[in-house]
């Protein structure tokens, strides 16, 4: 699965992101914030998945793992902005 999510405050884009359980997916982050705010840069951060990949503002990444095949959602957060909510995750059907 591969996929582009923006990341912006206070949220990323897409927020919610149905998957398929085991799949290996590439993710490529852009961090299109436009205004200096107090924290500018952002990160993709999933605990479950042992993942976290900071983005200076304006820059793009790309990441690659593979989603948990037991069915559970895997959450992902901005270590800066998650209280703020900017967080959302993968989930299964």
């Amino acid at each position: 699965m591969k996929l582009t999510m923006k990341v912006e405050f206070p949220q990323f884009n897409p927020t919610f992101i149905k998957a398929n359980r085991g799949a290996t997916v590439t993710l490529t982050l852009v961090n299109t914030n436009k205004v200096a705010d107090f924290q500018p840069n952002h990160t993709f951060t999933s605990d479950i998945l042992g993942v976290s990949v900071e983005l200076q503002q304006g820059t793009t990444k790309t990441i690659t793992f593979t989603l948990p095949s037991d069915g559970a959602p895997v959450r992902f957060y901005c270590i800066p902005h998650g209280r703020a909510g900017q967080q959302g995750a993968f989930y299964f059907s």
